[in-house]
Parts: C-alpha cells; structure tokens; sequence
C-alpha cells in the first residue's frame, strides 16, 4: 500500500470514529451525504480513496471542521510519528 492509500485509510478510519462517537451509524451518514451505504462503508474501510467532496459533506454533517480530521489520521502515519 502506498503512501496515499494510507492516508486515505486514515482518513476514513477517523471518519469512522466520529461517527461511532457521535452514535451516528454509516447508514445514515451515507443517507444524509447523499451516498450509498455500501459506497460510505468502502471509503471509511479504506478500501477505495475517499473523495475530498465526500469528506466535506461528512465533517459538515457531523459537525466537525475537515482539518480535525486530516489532523488527526496524519498522526496515524507511522511516517509522521518516527518524527517525533
């Protein structure tokens, strides 16, 4: 897995977190976006890249600035961590 596929695995497992901490489901997530549950689930699961519109339209709903977000699954990367 590259770099890039990384991240956005990241980036959907802290999607993920949110939800689940917000007592949210994906499902309706997914209804609110306007995606598919299956399309949602792919890209929290990290299994296809996350488009950027997507994380937009699901920090907006979970009432979560998008930086937060990147923030937090940039800290994942044991990249960034091996810096520290």
């Amino acid at each position: 897995m590259g770099r890039g596929e990384a991240f956005t695995a990241y980036i959907g497992a802290e999607l993920k977190g949110l939800i689940a901490s917000r007592g949210r489901s994906a499902a309706a997530v997914a209804r609110e976006t306007g995606h598919s549950a299956s399309a949602l689930n792919r890209w929290l699961n990290g299994r296809q890249a996350l488009p950027l519109p997507v994380l937009l339209e699901a920090c907006d709903v979970l009432g979560v600035e998008p930086r937060e977000v990147v923030s937090r699954a940039e800290w994942r990367e044991p990249r960034r961590r091996s810096l520290q």
